[in-house]
C-alpha cells in the first residue's frame, strides 16, 4: 500500500515527490504549519532519513520512511488504507469494493453478488431498460468476454468498472458510495470525516466535531464540550488548536472504551443522515 499511497500523492506523474507533494503527506499525516513551518518540518524529516534536501523522494525512499517503525515517518497499514481512501486512489477503491462482494471468498462474483453490487451503486446495469439482474449479468459477461457461470474475477471487474463504455462503469464517487453502503467501515470513517470538514481543510475544529458528538449522544453546554473536545485531542493525538485529522479521528471512531465510539451500523446511519 506505501507504492501506491506514493501513486496516490505523485500527482504529477514524475516519478519522484517533491517538497510540495510531500507537504500534501506531511498534512495527511497531522502536519498544519505554514510555509515557513514547512520548510523547517521538512529540513528535519529529510535530516531523519539520511535524504539530501535538494534531491527528491522516489518511491524506495517513501516505501523506507514508511516502513521504518521507529522513523517519524512510519505509518501502519491502517492508516496507509485510512489515506488512500481520503485520496480516493481508485485500484484501491476498485479492489476493496471486490472484495466485499466477494462474500463467498472465492476470488469470483458470482450473479448473486453482483445484485448486491447493483443495490449498493442505486442502479442496475441495463441503461434503464428493466431487464432482471441476472440478464444483466448474463449481457455483463458477454459484453467484457468472461464466464458467467463461472464468475467475474478481480482483473475483468477491474476493467469493466473502469470502462467508460460499460453500463456497469462507476466514477471514483460510486465507488466510495456503494463500498458506504456494503458497510466497509474505512470507508464509513472517511465519509463521515468528509462530512464534517466542510472546510476541505483536513481538520475538524471544536464545532465541527461536535455535530458528531451529538450523534453519539452528547447533550452538554458548549464548555462541557470544549473541554471534552481538549480530553479527546489528548487521548488521540491531535493539536486542539487545529483540530483533529482523519487518523485522530478515526482512533475516536474506533476506540471501544470511548464515548466517541460508532459501529459500523452506527456509522452508515451518520453518513445516510449528512448526504
Amino acid at each position: 500500500m506505501a507504492m501506491q499511497l506514493f501513486g496516490a500523492l505523485d500527482t504529477n506523474s514524475s516519478g519522484v515527490l517533491g517538497s510540495w507533494e510531500m507537504r500534501k503527506y506531511a498534512r495527511l499525516t497531522g502536519f498544519n504549519g505554514d510555509a515557513k513551518a514547512w520548510a523547517t518540518a521538512r529540513a528535519g524529516l529529510y535530516a531523519a532519513c539520511g535524504w539530501d534536501e535538494a534531491e527528491d523522494v522516489d518511491p524506495w525512499k517513501f516505501f523506507q520512511m514508511v516502513d521504518d517503525e521507529d522513523g517519524e515517518g512510519h505509518l501502519a497499514d491502517a492508516d496507509l488504507l485510512l489515506l488512500l481512501t481520503r485520496l480516493q486512489s481508485r485500484p484501491v477503491l476498485v479492489a476493496r469494493l471486490f472484495r466485499a462482494l466477494d462474500s463467498s471468498g472465492s476470488g469470483r462474483l458470482a450473479a448473486e453478488e453482483f445484485v448486491r453490487f447493483a443495490a449498493a451503486r442505486r442502479r442496475g446495469f441495463d441503461g434503464g431498460g428493466g431487464t432482471k439482474p441476472r440478464e444483466q449479468y448474463k449481457a455483463l459477461s458477454l459484453a467484457h468476454g468472461w464466464d458467467s457461470e463461472a464468475g467475474v474475477g478481480a482483473k475483468d471487474f477491474a476493467r469493466m468498472v473502469s470502462d467508460a463504455g460499460s453500463l456497469a462503469h462507476c466514477t471514483t464517487g460510486e465507488l466510495r458510495e456503494a463500498l458506504a453502503a456494503l458497510g466497509c467501515r474505512t470507508e464509513l470513517i472517511v465519509s463521515a470525516f468528509g462530512s464534517l470538514d466542510d472546510s476541505d481543510s483536513g481538520r475538524l475544529p471544536c464545532a465541527s466535531l461536535r455535530r458528531y458528538a451529538e450523534f453519539c449522544g452528547f447533550e452538554g453546554h458548549a464548555a462541557e464540550w470544549e473541554e471534552e473536545y481538549r480530553d479527546l485531542a489528548a487521548s488521540h493525538g491531535w493539536d486542539a488548536r487545529f483540530g483533529a485529522d482523519l487518523r485522530g479521528f478515526a482512533s475516536m471512531v474506533n476506540d471501544r472504551s470511548g464515548n466517541g465510539y460508532c459501529s459500523t451500523e452506527e456509522l452508515l446511519q451518520f453518513v445516510v443522515r449528512g448526504r
